[in-house]
């Protein structure tokens, strides 16, 4: 079964325990194993963000198309250049937006746990909006995998 495939069928569980236990085992594989390259990749990205030489040539090349002094073949190479790198390395890349679902998917499975500990401190409908909120955080983490993916944004709502 795919990451993904396996993240959606975890989003779809009812709020039991066994069911928390699987998306436990699950963050616990996932951090041991594809997170660490992720982590990896959206850091370099903020690193890039903040003053690679890639990004400054690409401005200093987009200058000099918007003033007419490279030709227009030679600037929309630029600009798709540019606007690759925006995409894959750019405020808000998806290398970025996973390392933010995760930390909150984190903090809602602590919720979650929290919660199967001590049940009697947590009305039902509690219970059941904290289920939501971590499947539905799951959701956004599978979400921006299939982007990372597939190259193209998909929702699974």
């Amino acid at each position: 079964m795919s990451e993904i495939a396996r993240i959606e069928a975890l989003t779809k569980k009812t709020r039991r325990r066994p069911a928390f236990d699987e998306i436990q085992d699950w963050s616990n594989e996932f951090r041991e194993g594809p997170l660490s390259s992720y982590e990896t990749a959206a850091e370099t990205a903020s690193e890039i963000q903040e003053g690679s030489e890639l990004f400054k040539f690409l401005d200093s090349l987009d200058s000099l198309a918007d003033e007419g002094m490279i030709s227009d073949a030679f600037a929309a190479k630029v600009r798709t250049l540019r606007a690759a790198a925006d995409e894959v390395a750019g405020e808000g890349n998806p290398f970025e937006q996973l390392k933010e679902h995760w930390e909150d998917f984190e903090e809602k499975l602590t919720d979650m746990e929290r919660a199967f500990d001590s049940p009697r401190e947590y009305e039902t409908e509690d219970k059941e909006a904290m289920w939501d909120e971590l499947t539905t955080s799951l959701g956004n983490i599978s979400d921006t995998l299939k982007l990372l993916v597939s190259g193209t944004e998909e929702k699974t709502s």
